[in-house]
């Protein structure tokens, strides 16, 4: 087992059937096979980047999960603590910076221990939107939206692998004795805004496959497929009348409200095909969205000018149906009632807000799902809250 070591699986895209490739990563990010690369993408293999998390001694086994928790947010950047965490003092290269790190995080939690004596911090100056949903949930999926990296960022992606495992969680052993593995798909954009989507799955959790999808080069989509569902980590477009601007090519086409559509449509066309792989036939997409769905999802009003009024209709009317899935939050609270994902910044607490990430289940898995809820008082340094999905993989018919 490796503890200060990364592990990259290569898994083929859904369809495809082949062994993965296993390779030893040290935790400065260089490999111990110098013939392999980090992050290696071709013919639509996807690399799974797992970085361990688990201590010597903890056995980890594939576990066979009745419940899966998944957590979802939008964190509106974490560009900041990934900087932190590629600064070459945090890599742990020399047991001098892994022990003064130890020194540290004790000094941290000695210091803001609340009367149960458990740490309620984290050893790092920077907000970790993965240490409460861990702390309160252990979710076995994380899916993470605006993470603003770049698929050139090689330092950050490194980065990336670390931020969910417990030594820059700050969590006790008995609150996160697992890993995380990291799945992404960020932007291949030369200018212009950054999107990125990360997965973080617990190292208990067998992953069947991962992979981006072929038409978006803004990191808004990635799939994983466990053994009976696939699950989509979705951060759709904010329509505009701006110009949309290809991020392989650089040239402006058509509007962001154009992009936005056809965005659902390919998104509809994808979910369609992955119905059709035996190995999952139940689809999860969770996520931002950017489009409220009905009048009680805004407030104080819904957005119903043109062009958000067609995207909408459209995404309800023939996006939803055509992927077959149901907004389960409404399914399980009801037509009238009022919950939110997104505020507005420097506003009294739900004056301005809108319900724009949330969780589309298959019809078929509606009575999969044990219960929903947003954490709008754990929004951190975000705009938005994270959303917390509860779904039995064993159905209860």
């Amino acid at each position: 087992m490796t503890t200060s070591a990364t592990r990259s699986l290569k898994r083929s895209s859904p369809g495809r059937s082949s062994s993965p490739e296993v390779q030893i990563v040290q935790a400065d990010g260089s490999l111990i096979d110098p013939n392999k690369k980090d992050h290696e993408r071709s013919n639509g293999a996807q690399e799974i980047s797992v970085a361990s998390g688990t201590d010597q001694g903890i056995a980890l086994k594939l576990s066979s999960i009745d419940e899966l928790v998944i957590a979802s947010h939008n964190v509106n950047s974490m560009i900041p603590l990934l900087k932190y965490l590629s600064q070459p003092r945090l890599r742990f290269k020399t047991a001098d910076t892994a022990t003064y790190h130890r020194q540290k995080r004790r000094k941290l939690e000695n210091s803001s221990s609340d009367s149960s004596g458990e740490s309620n911090t984290q050893p790092l100056p920077l907000w970790n939107p993965t240490t409460h949903l861990i702390r309160q949930y252990q979710p076995h999926v994380i899916c993470i939206q605006e993470v603003k990296a770049t698929a050139r960022d090689t330092d950050l992606i490194r980065a990336l692998k670390l931020v969910p495992q417990r030594q820059y969680t700050g969590l006790k052993l008995n609150e996160q004795p697992f890993g995380y593995t990291a799945t992404w798909s960020l932007s291949h954009a030369k200018k212009g805004k950054n999107f990125g989507v990360v997965t973080y799955v617990r190292d208990d959790v067998k992953v069947l496959s991962t992979r981006e999808v072929d038409w978006d080069k803004e990191g808004r989509v990635v799939v994983t497929e466990l053994d009976g569902v696939a699950i989509y980590n979705v951060y759709a477009l904010n329509g505009s009348e701006f110009p949309w601007n290809d991020p392989q090519t650089g040239k402006s086409r058509g509007t962001r409200n154009e992009r936005k559509r056809e965005f659902n449509r390919l998104l509809m066309e994808d979910v369609t095909r992955q119905r059709e792989n035996p190995r999952t036939p139940h689809i999860i997409l969770i996520g931002d969205f950017n489009i409220s769905l009905a009048p009680a999802d805004c407030f104080p009003r819904l957005r119903t000018e043109y062009p958000h009024n067609l995207a909408r209709q459209e995404f309800n009317e023939k996006i939803m149906q055509g992927m077959q899935v149901v907004d389960i939050w409404r399914k399980v609270h009801g037509p009238e009632a009022r919950g939110y994902s997104w505020f507005a910044i420097g506003k009294p607490h739900r004056s301005d807000a809108a319900r724009v990430d949330y969780a589309l289940v298959s019809e078929d898995a509606v009575d999969r799902v044990k219960s929903i809820e947003y954490l709008e008082k754990d929004q951190g340094g975000s705009d938005h809250c994270p959303l917390i999905l509860k779904y039995n993989l064993k159905s209860s018919l």
